[in-house]
């Protein structure tokens, strides 16, 4: 099964001990922002997980922030491409470290769809 995930950081740029859930249960999906041949692209907001404490870094009050991320769902069904051609690709995606590459923080299977789980950029 493919399935991974790396430590997330906070929209102020600490790192928390924030991770990534490689299970859909977790992302709620707030809108599409792309479409593609088969993949859609959707703003989504990560949900309470049992091993995510996320606290307001500025008054360290314990109010939740909010994280948002980016993700996209490829649909397995519609892509002619074998499998191990696409896990080969996302273990790249997975190692890249470049500040121009975004980082891919969760990959998993969910049905017959592909996640990928990346930060979510908002446009200046």
């Amino acid at each position: 099964m493919l399935s991974s995930s790396t430590p997330a950081t906070a929209t102020d740029g600490d790192v928390t001990s924030l991770y990534y859930p490689t299970s859909s249960e977790y992302y709620e999906l707030l809108g599409r922002i792309g479409r593609g041949a088969f993949a859609t692209v959707w703003k989504a907001r990560l949900l309470h997980h049992p091993h995510i404490n996320i606290t307001d870094a500025e008054d360290g009050g314990g109010e939740k922030e909010d994280v948002l991320c980016a993700v996209k769902i490829l649909e397995l069904e519609c892509v002619d491409t074998n499998f191990v051609d696409i896990r080969l690709e996302v273990q790249t995606m997975r190692l890249s470290s470049h500040p121009n590459i975004l980082p891919c923080h969760a990959a998993f299977v969910n049905d017959t769809s592909l996640w990928l789980v990346d930060p979510f950029i908002m446009k200046r």
